[in-house]
């Protein structure tokens, strides 16, 4: 979410702020020219507060489009559809996601996510980083929420009739540090550390390219801890088209039911392999 899916080919909020033309891997560049302090308001990085792979959600008519979609990544829609076939849905298909950065004091309003054609597919939600609050309601805004706290490593599957429910996160929290040490303690033992060999660095895995491997090498990450220790990384993967369909045009706009939501469900996988449902 940090290293690899703000670049090419996935849209982001730089795109809109600062010439990209010459920027290829934006945390390297950020680690390249903020020195010591990686999180300070003016490096790049810390301007990054949204990315988008696959389908490239259009913010202003907020709506996906067929000439707007890049390459997902297929280690990505694996995962989820593992993920998702745990729950029952064997045919999910994972087709865009947002990874939304957010610093101590971001938040997001309640609202809905009712831009895919397909409502039945689930959505599913990864946290990284710092905790958050959570807030899920109901299809109307006059349905109290429930407050869920979300730690780094937590997945949230949104499905059913809460598929289609407001949801926000009004606050940003500190994690422990102690849990956050599986995210950012790249100590003397990490096989990430700098100071191992090139060949005890290179990933055993024939599935990571050797360019990959090489990148990988260059970040340091004291800086990464630096960012992860201030920042709350979400990542919510959607499936966009009813199963067998290949274009948007083919479909009317999606609309989003008006009801109170009665028979809600949400399912939460925490970092400790604990999973709650209501």
């Amino acid at each position: 979410c940090v290293l690899d899916y703000p670049n090419k080919p996935s849209k982001t909020i730089l795109d809109n702020l600062v010439d990209m033309s010459n920027v290829s891997d934006v945390w390297l560049t950020s680690q390249k020219e903020s020195g010591s302090n990686i999180t300070n308001k003016d490096s790049l990085i810390m301007k990054l507060r949204w990315a988008t792979m696959g389908y490239n959600y259009e913010w202003n008519s907020r709506a996906y489009y067929d000439e707007m979609k890049s390459q997902f990544p297929s280690d990505l829609h694996e995962l989820c559809r593992f993920i998702a076939s745990t729950i029952g849905y064997h045919n999910f298909s994972a087709e865009t996601a947002i990874v939304n950065y957010y610093h101590m004091s971001g938040d997001m309003g309640p609202h809905k996510d009712i831009s895919e054609i397909d409502h039945d597919a689930p959505l599913l939600s990864f946290s990284f980083g710092q905790d958050a609050l959570f807030l899920l309601g109901g299809l109307t805004k006059a349905t109290k929420p429930v407050c869920l706290s979300l730690h780094s490593g937590d997945v949230c599957i949104m499905y059913g009739d809460c598929r289609l429910v407001y949801h926000a996160v009004p606050r940003i929290l500190s994690a422990d540090k102690d849990n956050l040490k599986h995210c950012y303690n790249f100590n003397e033992d990490s096989p990430y550390h700098g100071n191992k060999t090139s060949e005890e660095n290179d990933p055993k895995s024939p599935d990571v390219s050797e360019g990959l491997a090489a990148r990988r090498q260059e970040v340091q990450w004291g800086l990464f801890s630096q960012y992860v220790q201030c920042t709350r990384i979400n990542m919510n993967v959607r499936q966009v088209l009813p199963p067998g369909g290949t274009n948007i045009a083919d479909y009317p706009q999606p609309v989003c039911p008006s009801v109170n939501c009665k028979t809600g469900k949400t399912s939460s996988i925490h970092n400790d392999t604990e999973q709650t449902q209501s």
